[in-house]
């Protein structure tokens, strides 16, 4: 099936090429986004005009330094529109003018609307998820001002993690990668402190059904192993902190959350194990024997890392054949 807004978009962009036409549509985009009783689906085509005319606006003399001023005057407001398919618009309208010539200025306060947006716990889903991606196209096309963001580091890599959670969002996968290239001293702590929580968590009176917190919990955690798993530095700073939580559900015979501390488990030992995640093959092996409600396949994964990605060390230790 063909898409009506792709096909309507290369026919504008066809149109903008031809002499003398990307002056009257960039007119008529500008008006329609200026004008006080415009229709808000109107006004949210004419940010997909603009959206759409950013390549011929930066081959255009003309245009070229003009990017900034359209940018300023014309899109940054509208990511505070009180509708929300407006706002949604206007952070994907920055995706695509992400590589324009912006000065620093103007970067940092792109930074600050989009970060209030992705914050914002009231927030649509939508226009979150177009926040985060117009933040990873910012980190990537202005390099020279990466560091604007940092101030905000935290609180972007926890929504961005509570974005992946909720709805499972692959191009999530792509923010965090560029977050965790660019700030991976601030992403550490984060990390760490997302499973002391989760410990804090786990510790709470289990007379609370506290059941979907925790599986939340337990599922944001499983994503930034996900993601971190090629960083061995990271995977360092955070593997204690893991080992922790997977010994405290083990312990305390927590059923309900054995297949998602078992893939945490898997995940920590994809490269190497430690000495203290050898403990945990013991309490895994324990869980094997007395568990009878225990999902084989869920226990293979796990068992299958630790006799291959470490044979000698599984060899090494006589209880550990035993087991």
């Amino acid at each position: 099936m063909h898409n009506p807004a792709v096909a309507a978009a290369n026919v504008l962009t066809g149109f903008a090429k031809r002499k003398d036409m990307l002056q009257p549509i960039l007119e008529f985009s500008l008006n329609m986004l200026n004008g006080s009783d415009v229709n808000p689906r109107d006004q949210e085509g004419a940010l997909r005009i603009l959206g759409e005319l950013f390549a011929a606006l930066t081959k255009s003399k003309k245009y070229r330094c003009a990017v900034d001023e359209l940018v300023d005057g014309f899109i940054i407001s509208k990511i505070a529109h009180p509708i929300r398919f407006i706002r949604c618009r206007a952070c994907w309208t920055i995706r695509q003018f992400a590589s324009g010539k912006l000065s620093g200025g103007r970067i940092t306060h792109i930074y600050d609307e989009l970060v209030k947006r992705l914050a914002d716990v009231d927030e649509e889903l939508p226009v979150k998820v177009e926040a985060a991606m117009a933040i990873q196209h910012m980190l990537e096309a202005q390099t020279k001002y990466r560091s604007v963001l940092k101030p905000h580091v935290h609180a972007v890599v926890i929504e961005v993690l509570r974005l992946v959670a909720r709805a499972e969002i692959e191009e999530m996968t792509s923010v965090m990668e560029v977050l965790l290239e660019d700030f991976v001293e601030d992403i550490i702590p984060i990390a760490v402190n997302a499973n002391i929580f989760l410990q804090i968590s786990l510790s709470e009176n289990q007379e609370d059904d506290r059941t979907v917190t925790v599986m939340g919990i337990l599922t944001t955690l499983g994503s930034v192993l996900d993601m971190v798993e090629d960083n061995q530095d990271v995977l360092y700073h955070i593997e204690e902190q893991v080992r922790r939580v997977i010994k405290s559900v083990l312990d305390r015979g927590q059923i309900d959350y054995y297949e998602e501390v078992l893939a945490l488990a898997n995940s920590v030992i994809t490269y190497s194990i430690s000495e203290p995640m050898w403990e945990i093959f013991f309490d895994i092996h324990k869980l094997a024997i007395s568990q009878d409600g225990i999902v084989f396949v869920d226990l293979m994964p796990v068992l299958h890392s630790y006799l291959t990605v470490d044979t000698d060390g599984f060899l090494a230790r006589p209880e550990r054949l035993r087991a």
